[in-house]
């Protein structure tokens, strides 16, 4: 009775499987949908690198079908929400490993540590949903956020393209797709696994990327997916510092643009516009929350 009760309160609905998946897997049912329609993470940095690599994909999809000056500002402010929930979950993968150091670490007072590394992760779903929903908002349309929150990058795009207007926004968010996949596949092959799992990846990268060795798929950027995600299971992949700072390089972009879009509208002077990328980048206006998000990826770890 008690378990029903609580697929109630968590869904509002009598189906219980998600309840079952928010319950006994890493990361809730959010994480279950992401090992499904992105790739499989197992270590906790691991967890933090992929909501890193969503976020790449998510962030400017939103600023980018941001209408006018108001809608960007409240994009701006959802992004800025997820720098902060974003440096939270990276500061409780790098406290401690359960079973190894957590014991023997001391945590900062109050700051994010070991044992608040799943409800971290929820705060990003969290941020990551309502920056879906302002996609939705963007777009004028009826449907629901629960596709985007679950990180179906496919159902981003299909909302995109529904508007004609915005199929360049579409475009852009698959070229970015692409990036990530190059980035999440050069992870994997630089991983620290066995050297027959990985070695197989780091080929097919060379022969890509270094010799211009003719590719015989012509969906090649599917195939390298399928192919690190294969090999990721047995090699320890994580982001390199220049890694996030790629992944980084998207957003601020993204967030160049959509500032420009406030500094052009011809009520910017009844509302100033706001920053959510590289400080200093074309507006000369700092952004707080994702400096000290960089900050955090910069720091040599404990």
């Amino acid at each position: 009775m008690r378990y029903f009760a609580l697929c109630a309160l968590l869904l509002g609905a009598p189906g219980c499987e998600m309840v079952r998946q928010d319950l006994g897997s890493t990361g809730g049912f959010v994480g279950v949908q992401m090992d499904t329609h992105m790739f499989p993470a197992v270590t906790r940095q691991q967890h933090a690198d992929r909501y890193l690599m969503s976020f790449m994909v998510l962030a400017p999809l939103a600023l980018d079908t941001a209408a006018d000056a108001q809608q960007a500002r409240a994009t701006i402010g959802r992004v800025n929400a997820t720098w902060r929930s974003l440096a939270d979950l990276y500061r409780a993968a790098d406290a401690c490993e359960p079973g190894t150091t957590c014991a023997a670490r001391s945590p900062t007072p109050g700051l994010p540590n070991g044992y608040s590394f799943e409800t971290a992760s929820y705060e990003v779903q969290s941020d990551f949903y309502f920056l879906a929903k302002d996609v939705i908002v963007n777009l004028d349309l009826d449907s629901s956020a629960g596709d985007l929150a679950s990180l179906d990058m496919s159902a981003m795009l299909t909302l995109a393209t529904r508007v004609r207007e915005n199929f360049p926004v579409a475009r852009r968010a698959a070229a970015t797709w692409r990036d990530g996949t190059i980035l999440f596949a050069d992870a994997v092959a630089q991983g620290a696994g066995g050297a027959d799992a990985c070695a197989p990846l780091k080929a097919t990268l060379a022969r890509r990327y270094s010799r211009g060795t003719p590719v015989a798929e012509t969906r090649d950027i599917a195939a390298l997916l399928r192919a690190a995600k294969a090999a990721s299971k047995d090699c320890a992949w994580s982001l390199s510092p220049q890694q996030r700072q790629a992944a980084l390089y998207h957003i601020d972009s993204a967030c160049a643009r959509a500032f420009r879009r406030q500094a052009l509208s011809e009520h910017a002077e009844d509302a100033p516009p706001s920053s959510c990328g590289l400080p200093g980048q074309n507006d000369g206006t700092a952004a707080p929350a994702r400096q000290a998000f960089a900050d955090i990826l910069t720091a040599p770890p404990g």
